[in-house]
């Protein structure tokens, strides 16, 4: 989950929002890391996938933003 959520970020429009997904993952899987009851692991696996979800649906969303002429400013692209 850890790296679907990793290649999921590459995703998005810009590196500001790459990295923020990035760092929210890393941040999520290291506060959990000790957690061994099989229930709760369920729960964040669950908790997980819909993050995925999320960041692929924004990152599907954005990206048409971002290439629609004249909505957005290039220059905050990098362009």
């Amino acid at each position: 989950m850890y790296r679907k959520l990793f290649r999921a970020s590459k995703h998005m429009p810009t590196a500001n929002r790459s990295e923020f997904v990035r760092r929210q993952t890393r941040r999520e899987f290291t506060k959990n890391r000790d957690v061994a009851d099989p229930k709760e692991v369920q729960e964040l696996l669950n908790l997980a996938e819909f993050q995925l979800e999320s960041v692929e649906v924004q990152a599907t969303h954005l990206n048409t933003i971002f290439e629609t002429p004249g909505y957005h400013n290039d220059k905050i692209r990098g362009e």
